[in-house]
């Protein structure tokens, strides 16, 4: 049996869908498991990273603070805008985020235009 602190404490690590299954089904998995939903997908990057990493890298442990705070600023604030458009982000990749925007089947057009709306906000 899986315990609530567990899976708070797990939220804060892997995308919401897969913390919610194993809410829902709390048994240890012996092989890998598909699901498939209705959803949006976003993907970001940041437009002139690399120059920009390899530029503060020169500076040496410095630059690599000074990126740090920059790339945790950013991921802050994107997440606050996607979370506000009802998206839920479920991988980082470098400097790169996916996200998903969940709903039931019959209102993905609702999804494609809080995906749309978010980016135009987050452009």
């Amino acid at each position: 049996m899986t315990s609530p602190d567990l899976l708070e404490k797990l939220a804060a690590y892997v995308p919401m869908p897969v913390v919610q299954a194993i809410y829902r089904r709390p048994y240890s998995l012996t092989e890998p498991k598909t699901h498939r939903f209705p959803a949006a997908v976003l993907y970001t990057d940041i437009s002139g990273f690399t120059p920009l990493s390899e530029l503060l890298g020169q500076a040496g442990p410095t630059g690599a603070e000074e990126l740090t705070q920059l790339i945790n600023q950013y991921f802050t604030q994107m997440i606050q805008i996607i979370q506000a458009y009802q998206g839920q982000v479920v991988k980082f990749s470098g400097d790169a985020l996916t996200v998903l925007f969940f709903v039931d089947e019959i209102f993905i057009e609702l999804a494609v235009r809080w995906a749309g709306d978010c980016v135009l906000v987050i452009q």
